[in-house]
């Protein structure tokens, strides 16, 4: 259901904020990459030691306050990916 509303275009608007923004887009630095790759490897290496969901919420805002990145799953998959906190995926 929510890939309907997500290919539903809006009334109205101007569509030249809605480019603007798509230019605005921030490209992805080698250093994040290699730092979501270091990331992604300690959650899944707790996750597989069978850590608690608390400690992994810890360890995700770690990640967050030192490298400005966070684990997320995909709510489709339940694949793990990282993003930076304004949600643009990195890995």
């Amino acid at each position: 259901m929510y890939w309907v509303f997500t290919k539903i275009k809006p009334f109205g608007g101007s569509s030249k904020k809605k480019s603007s923004s798509k230019s605005e887009t921030k490209s992805v630095s080698e250093e994040d990459k290699k730092n979501a790759a270091i990331i992604i490897t300690a959650y899944k290496n707790a996750v597989k030691d069978g850590q608690p969901k608390s400690f992994l919420d810890e360890m995700n805002q770690e990640f967050a306050t030192t490298y400005n990145l966070k684990v997320y799953t995909n709510k489709g998959s339940g694949s793990l990916f990282v993003a930076d906190l304004d949600g643009n995926k990195i890995i």
